[in-house]
């Protein structure tokens, strides 16, 4: 696979996302939960970003086999039907590859190479490796956690965390959600573990620092991606903005570039 695509594949996959807004969230202690699960659920559910438009710019690293990547990226989302990115060279700013990913396919084209590539959620299935659901990957991009549950407990483990013990534990027939962490104040995510049915592999997402990007929007300003495997990969992302506001969604393949395998 080529550079582009790989890092195509992992920012769909590993894309749970950050953001630097202007204020700082302090994080506060567990004055609003009782200690009783039900309450933990309302405020969890209640704090969950699920705005119609989403979108952020960041700067972006992967590290892999002793070399570091590093490129900006643009995303913006429409809600249950779109995800939009742009990737550009982390000094000059020149887009390089741009992506589109619907429910049941995607495409994306490479400037540099003027190449490109579709397909339908099969292709994204063998891209990947694995089936993603597009409403477990949007949730991913918002900072959520990927799936809902119920709880069967919680405990706190410090004055701002809490560890959630879920009913349910399956994203698909093929992932399984670990050890989902969470932050009291904005009662989002702190980390959690996807592990795959089929393998050894776990992925581990840890969040740092949130921040109101805007009134009502808190999202992490630096979040850490590291995919235990044979082939050990580290993604890293710095947002500097993020927005709700509606976008517009521009692509378009040129006729001369070239469909690659």
């Amino acid at each position: 696979m080529s550079k582009f695509g790989l890092l195509f594949c992992w920012i769909l996959l590993l894309g749970f996302s950050s953001c630097k807004g202007k204020r700082k969230l302090v994080e506060h202690p567990m004055a609003n939960w009782d200690g009783r699960k039900g309450s933990l659920e309302t405020l969890w559910a209640s704090h969950r970003l699920e705005p119609d438009f989403f979108s952020f710019r960041s700067s972006a690293a992967m590290e892999q086999n002793g070399s570091r990547t590093s490129f900006q990226l643009e995303m913006r989302m429409r809600k249950d039907s779109l995800i939009w990115m742009n990737f550009s060279d982390p000094i000059l700013g020149i887009p390089i590859v741009r992506a589109i990913l619907l429910p049941d396919s995607f495409a994306m084209y490479n400037k540099l190479e003027k190449t490109y590539k579709t397909g339908d959620a099969s292709g994204i299935r063998e891209m990947l490796g694995l089936e993603v659901p597009f409403e477990a990957l949007q949730a991913a991009l918002l900072a959520n956690l990927p799936v809902q549950f119920s709880l069967d407990s919680a405990t706190a483990l410090s004055q701002t965390v809490l560890a959630l013990y879920p009913h349910r534990v399956a994203i698909n027939a093929e992932l399984r959600l670990l050890d989902p962490l969470m932050i009291a104040g904005p009662w989002r995510p702190s980390s959690f573990g996807v592990g795959w049915t089929n393998s050894a592999d776990r992925l581990l997402v840890k969040y740092e620092a949130y921040r109101e990007a805007a009134p009502g929007l808190f999202y992490p300003s630096h979040w850490q991606m590291d995919l235990l495997s044979s082939a050990p990969t580290k993604l890293l992302l710095d947002i500097q903005e993020a927005s709700v506001q509606p976008q517009r969604f521009p692509f378009s393949i040129p006729s001369s570039y070239q469909p690659t395998p």
